[in-house]
């Protein structure tokens, strides 16, 4: 078999070539906490709680404006091959978009009246 769709690219950026080739070469199966521990996921839950902890996740990540998160997306996945300096320009560009939203406004007035 040969690694595909992309993996040897996202795996060898996550963990290093020395754990990539285990994964790829050596490692038929690997447990949830092991992938937690090389980076491989954010978070692990037992199986009986994940549906609960998908749905509080798609909760909270619904409670944002789409292009908020289409943005910072966007921003993470081009940092690790964008020069600092075009990168800062991005994230300058994408905030002063966002001030101009009616999302920022109310996120901002929400935030203010909570430090009062």
């Amino acid at each position: 078999m040969s690694p595909d769709g992309g993996s040897t690219v996202g795996i060898v950026g996550t963990v290093g070539s020395r754990r990539a080739l285990q994964v790829f070469l050596a490692e038929d199966i690997f447990t949830a906490q092991q992938a937690y521990e090389w980076g491989l996921v954010a978070k692990t839950v037992p199986a009986t709680e994940l549906k609960a902890a998908t749905r509080q996740l798609a909760e909270r990540l619904a409670q944002n404006p789409p292009a908020a998160i289409a943005g910072t997306k966007q921003l993470v996945y081009q940092a690790a091959t964008t020069p600092v300096k075009q990168q800062l320009d991005a994230e300058e560009h994408k905030i002063i978009m966002a001030m101009n939203t009616e999302a920022f406004r109310t996120a901002v007035k929400k935030f203010t009246s909570k430090s009062k």
